[in-house]
């Protein structure tokens, strides 16, 4: 069960997809566009899916969000 008021309990977005010229891109979104917490851009699809897995788990099982990128 989600605690009340925590991260859990928060609706958290996850934007991901391949950007056109840009490369695969991850996106954390809290509650929306107008609240980027984190993204990571890359080329190498594998880079791509292990960010989002590992990002995914950090917010669901930890409850915390992933830290901001340069």
């Amino acid at each position: 069960m989600a605690e009340k008021g925590g991260l859990r309990a928060r609706e958290i977005n996850i934007d991901a997809g391949w950007y056109g010229g840009h490369g695969f891109r991850v996106v954390v979104l809290d509650p929306d566009w107008d609240h980027e917490r984190a993204s990571y851009t890359t080329s190498d699809l594998g880079e791509f899916v292990a960010t989002l897995e590992g990002w995914m788990w950090m917010i669901a099982q930890r409850g915390e969000l992933p830290k901001p990128g340069p």
